[in-house]
């Protein structure tokens, strides 16, 4: 194949939209030409975030293909971040929000729904545990300040990272934001933990809420 022997030979870099799912396609679909369910796919998306961000289901709906296809697509966003995630050393020690923006943003890639994650950190700021504490809908996810409590315990965190996402892509903080923030850092004060950040993901865009003087 083409595209098989471009790849092997100069990688992906110069490779069109439609070039790169053609090339996935074709580990799909094995003996089709799949350049025409490549470019309609792209047009009906309108780019390969979509279409690896699309549910199996949606997928199968709106361009026809089987279900083996649409679980292998939809499942690249997803392999992504584990990737990303898996890369990061397994003792990481937070110097500022920078750092801690960086790392927020591969807790979420190939995430479609709201998440929320609990960074629990020692003393000297080094993480001794990440969980993804809950997961919601589109705008919203239901927390449960008991679990959050338990887990942070259980870590014998004394500084946490609360970190979340607007899959919407709408960068900026509301008012459930801060009000969730000041109640889980009041939870936490007869345990003498501190949430030291609030990271919030929209995107491309990561939001510290320190950095934004909603900390105190």
């Amino acid at each position: 194949m083409r595209l098989r022997e471009r790849f092997i030979k100069a990688g992906l870099e110069a490779f069109a939209p439609h070039e790169v799912l053609e090339l996935l396609l074709f580990y799909a679909i094995p003996q089709r030409d799949t350049k025409p369910l490549a470019k309609r796919m792209i047009d009906e998306f309108g780019g390969l975030p979509a279409i690896f961000e699309t549910d199996p289901t949606t997928l199968m709906q709106r361009t026809g293909v089987t279900e083996n296809v649409a679980v292998y697509l939809s499942m690249m966003s997803q392999l992504f971040g584990r990737y990303h995630r898996e890369k990061y050393p397994k003792t990481i020690k937070f110097i500022n929000s920078y750092e801690m923006k960086e790392y927020a943003k591969v807790l979420f890639i190939g995430k479609t729904v709201e998440c929320f994650y609990l960074i629990c950190l020692d003393n000297a700021h080094n993480m001794r545990a990440c969980e993804l504490i809950a997961e919601g809908d589109i705008d919203q996810v239901e927390l449960h300040p008991r679990k959050i409590v338990e887990r942070a315990t259980a870590h014998r965190a004394t500084n946490l990272i609360l970190a979340h996402n607007h899959p919407s892509g709408q960068a900026h903080v509301t008012r459930a934001d801060l009000v969730t923030t000041a109640n889980l850092v009041d939870i936490f004060r007869p345990f003498n933990i501190r949430i030291v950040d609030h990271i919030i993901i929209a995107g491309d865009a990561a939001i510290s809420l320190a950095e934004n003087g909603y900390m105190g």
